[in-house]
């Protein structure tokens, strides 16, 4: 479940930047979960290297998946395709 913390998170990231055309703050938290639920639903299912090695590349494998979301959703200046 998509809790409180994650969708304050999400607000926070957004701010007060304007979304693409087409896309709904309730789409993009409906994305947003998905795409955490697959990155932490990864993490689990990997068996190799100790928990503390797993335990960085995933934090690091969420902040690049993190950037590639937002700025693939926000509007930044002409720049982002309809």
């Amino acid at each position: 479940m998509f809790d409180a913390f994650n969708r304050e998170i999400l607000q926070k990231l957004i701010g007060d930047r304007k979304l693409r055309k087409g896309l709904s703050e309730d789409m993009v938290e409906d994305v947003f979960r998905q795409l955490q639920n697959g990155l932490n639903a990864d993490f689990r299912n990997k068996k190799a290297g100790d928990s503390h090695d797993k335990l960085i590349a995933h934090e690091l494998a969420c902040q690049t998946a993190l950037s590639v979301f937002l700025y693939g959703i926000l509007d930044v200046g002409g720049n982002a395709t309809d």
